[in-house]
């Protein structure tokens, strides 16, 4: 008979759906560049795409879903309001980069 498992690290429905969703959101390759590349600041979906030379569509696309999901968030821009900037919605994404990054 196995021990039980203690309370302080059971792990309860809701936050493990909750988890497992964040993850299925950075399953993707090109969200995890996009991620990585907004690390630095907020950047244009024009920048975003020369960081990944990918097409518009593809990283416009992968920004909605990501925006849809908490991960980004989007602003216009001071300096011109046609300019709308990504950037990470939660700077805790940058320690999972981290992790997921090491080697």
């Amino acid at each position: 008979m196995t021990d039980p498992i203690p309370p302080e690290t059971a792990l309860d429905v809701a936050t493990a759906e909750t988890t497992a969703a964040l993850f299925r959101s950075l399953s993707h390759p090109m969200r995890l560049r996009l991620l990585a590349a907004l690390r630095a600041g907020p950047l244009a979906v024009g920048a975003l795409q020369d960081a990944l030379d990918a097409p518009q569509s593809a990283v416009s696309l992968q920004l909605m879903r990501m925006r849809g999901d908490g991960l980004v968030s989007c602003h216009r821009s001071d300096t011109d309001a046609r300019i709308m900037l990504y950037a990470l919605a939660d700077r805790r994404i940058d320690q999972l980069l981290d992790i997921a990054l090491a080697r």
